[in-house]
């Protein structure tokens, strides 16, 4: 590796405390929103009654998703206790994880400066900084993390030559992951060994012993979670088949129409692309015709390469995927294109001058943003907002200095200023959020219908649909489970759709609003 973009240890140790900083800092300040309470609300009412193997969403059966993250979220839960940061915590640790990730695979297969700089541009991903990190307790970047495991174990252990660790471990990765997040899980394992056989000309291993073990192994975990759950639920299996099948198609083709699809397949290598930025600006760098040659040279390269090739097609012809639903691929990506600036030689030296004039542009930007926003009009409910912004205009000063004088490589100094920016995003949208977002004021009809019913039994009445955000926490502040009803007794409390009250006798004891429709808190007469 060229002596120019070898890091310096007290470079590393900043950027990766700006990182963690900007993972952690205001993590549970803000209401769960989005799927985060129904995450979270799956784990709170297992707790409740101990239902390990059948999840439920108000008491409803949940077959959308097995039980294995919820599991995390319960343990996390029972050590920490039940909270907007523990709710998170498992997500941010999961992308920690993809890094790590991206660092033992640089180690082994590049060198260490090289797993360095991995890890340095997969925590930099600027679609999981400023969006999924912040919804931290949905699942995928845990079931991303999960498969990421899988994909990297498998090519070590066949690399070693350990074939039956390569399918016990790899097919238990694989179970676990389908007790995430279902259907994906079988399609990556099954799509990521093929690919591997087959570009090793090794097909014949794919009947193999160790083989039959793996998927032994696979089935045994599966099939004892879904044995367990049909005899506690015998309708179970149907419920997650019709449910598990809907969710998995409902991105396809099958079920958007061509005009989304053709959308889809122009936009989607820009989609991804941007969403590894600052990584995704070395793509020019991979714009060579003996391309395939040079992926050649390096067999993690190569793996990683075949891997995409094999699994990414899914995603990539379904116009219903969203970026989240990649994030197992970015640890690839990322070493991919930085292997490609970092590692080969002939470098475009125009591109390197233009994404040099950039990063110092924006860094020399950023910490006159941070000026700015000191008289930021909203700033009065964000304490300590001067010394806060200005504090973080003297680090982007010092990331200018060295990127200017001291000669800091251009994409470490993208990586400072986007995990910067980061903990500025910590300090102002997350407070502005926590006090002003719909899902406070939804929390806030939560603790205050709580306040008025007083731990006693509340029924939905009928079909009536309001936030999951108001669920979880009127669940989790009148400690019972909310439940949709059709059967009204005189004296129940009820929540209802204003569209029901003509025909019911009530009295009305809180009012509040979802998607603009009017809801009641009534008790019946």
């Amino acid at each position: 590796m060229r002596e120019e973009i070898q890091l310096q240890k007290q470079y590393i140790i900043f950027a990766f405390l700006l990182i963690l900083g900007g993972l952690f800092i205001n993590m549970g300040s803000h209401p769960l929103y989005h799927e985060e309470p129904r995450r979270a609300m799956i784990a709170w009412e297992m707790l409740q009654h101990h239902q390990w193997f059948t999840p439920t969403v108000s008491g409803e059966f949940y077959y959308k998703k097995p039980a294995f993250y919820n599991w995390l979220i319960a343990g996390v839960y029972s050590i920490f206790g039940v909270s907007e940061f523990s709710s998170r915590l498992l997500s941010q640790l999961a992308f920690i994880g993809l890094a790590f990730i991206g660092f033992l695979a640089g180690k082994r297969y590049v060198n260490t400066n090289f797993g360095i700089w991995n890890a340095l541009l997969m925590l930099s991903c600027v679609d999981i900084v400023f969006y999924f990190s912040v919804t931290g307790a949905e699942i995928d970047l845990v079931f991303s993390f999960i498969i990421a495991s899988m994909v990297y174990l498998l090519f070590k252990f066949y690399d070693d030559e350990k074939y039956l660790l390569m399918f016990t471990v790899g097919y238990t990765l694989a179970a676990i992951g389908t007790l995430t997040k279902s259907l994906p899980a079988i399609a990556f394992v099954g799509l990521t060994v093929l690919i591997l056989f087959y570009y090793h000309k090794d097909l014949k291993r794919l009947f193999s012993k160790e083989h039959f073990l793996g998927i032994a192994i696979y089935l045994l975990i599966v099939g004892g979670y879904f044995y367990i759950h049909i005899s506690k639920n015998p309708s179970g299996l149907e419920g997650y088949i019709s449910d598990m099948w809907k969710d998995s198609s409902e991105r396809t083709v099958l079920e958007k129409s061509y005009t989304k699809l053709i959308v889809h397949l122009i936009s989607f290598p820009f989609e991804v692309i941007k969403n590894v930025l600052p990584a995704g600006l070395l793509v020019l760098f991979c714009l060579k015709r003996d391309f395939i040659k040079k992926v050649k040279e390096n067999k993690f390269v190569k793996y990683s390469f075949f891997f995409l090739i094999a699994n990414l097609p899914l995603y990539y012809i379904s116009p219903g995927a969203r970026s989240r639903y990649t994030y197992m691929f970015f640890p690839f990506i990322v070493f991919i294109l930085a292997y490609f600036y970092f590692q080969v030689e002939d470098k475009n030296s125009l591109f390197e001058k233009i994404l040099k004039t950039i990063a110092t542009i924006l860094s020399i930007l950023l910490p006159l943003t941070f000026i700015v926003l000191i008289f930021l009009p909203q700033g009065e409910f964000i304490s300590n907002l001067p010394f806060k912004m200005a504090l973080l205009a003297a680090m982007g000063a010092v990331i200018a200095w060295w990127h200017i004088k001291k000669k800091i490589h251009f994409m470490l100094a993208f990586v400072m200023m986007i995990a910067l920016a980061r903990i500025g995003f910590d300090f102002t949208v997350i407070p502005y959020r926590a006090a002003f977002s719909s899902q406070r004021v939804d929390k806030d009809d939560a603790l205050a219908m709580s306040e008025i019913t007083q731990n006693n039994i509340v029924k939905v009445y009928k079909d009536t649909q309001i936030s999951l955000t108001t669920i979880y926490y009127f669940q989790l502040f009148n400690n019972r489970i909310l439940q949709v009803s059709e059967d009204i007794q005189p004296g129940d409390l009820v929540i209802l759709d204003v569209k029901y009250s003509n025909n019911l006798n009530y009295e009305e004891l809180y009012r509040f609003q979802y998607q603009d429709e009017e809801m009641l808190l009534a008790i019946i007469k």
